[in-house]
């Protein structure tokens, strides 16, 4: 695990960017004031310190989730709200992340349980040169049990760049927004139980 604020390499670009989803520049105000917080821990202990900053700012919108309102939020509407879903949580933790410099992505899975399972969004730092460490952004102790997480996709969707085509980008998100809007009504049966 590297500092927090050690160089990123070329291919770490792209997770370092705004989009028009995750908005570093909306969070500045946030991240000044993180940053002191920083000084001497590697990238794994600043994103859980970015996980508790993001847990302070929203609280779970359970009752959005009961409704299906699942719909991706700009960091800045998400701002405003001050509460939302997993992915409200996943796209201002990685805004969050990457106004500090950190590469961070939101991951779109399966959160498995002895019930089933239910689509969820989390993120990933990446803590040194080859490591993608999977956090969830909105639960005490941020680690992922891994067994519970199944991984699907990168939601490039949310990497969406000002000028870049908006329909493959709506067509994934609307995709996951379904797919969010139908967990409330069948889930996927366990598998081996």
């Amino acid at each position: 695990v590297v500092a927090w604020d050690a160089p990123n390499q070329k291919e770490d670009l792209l997770y370092l960017k705004g989009s028009y989803y995750i908005q570093p520049e909306k969070v500045k105000y946030l991240t000044d004031a993180l940053r002191p917080q920083l000084a001497g821990l590697d990238r794994l202990q600043a994103a859980v310190a970015i996980a508790a900053t993001t847990q302070k700012i929203l609280k779970y919108n359970m009752q959005g989730l009961q409704l299906g309102m699942t719909a991706p939020q700009t960091t800045e509407q998400i701002l405003a709200k001050n509460t939302g879903v997993c992915t409200d949580f996943s796209i201002l933790f990685t805004a969050l992340a990457r106004s500090l410099g950190i590469p961070a992505r939101v991951i779109l899975g399966l959160l498995l349980s002895s019930e089933g399972a239910d689509y969820h969004a989390w993120v990933e730092v990446k803590i040194d040169e080859t490591t993608w460490w999977p956090l969830e952004p909105q639960a005490t102790g941020n680690l992922l049990p891994s067994l519970s997480y199944f991984p699907l996709s990168v939601l490039s969707g949310f990497e969406r760049q000002q000028g870049d085509s908006e329909l493959s980008s709506k067509i994934e998100i609307a995709r996951y927004s379904m797919a969010m809007v139908g967990s409330r009504f069948t889930r996927i049966p366990t598998l081996g139980h």
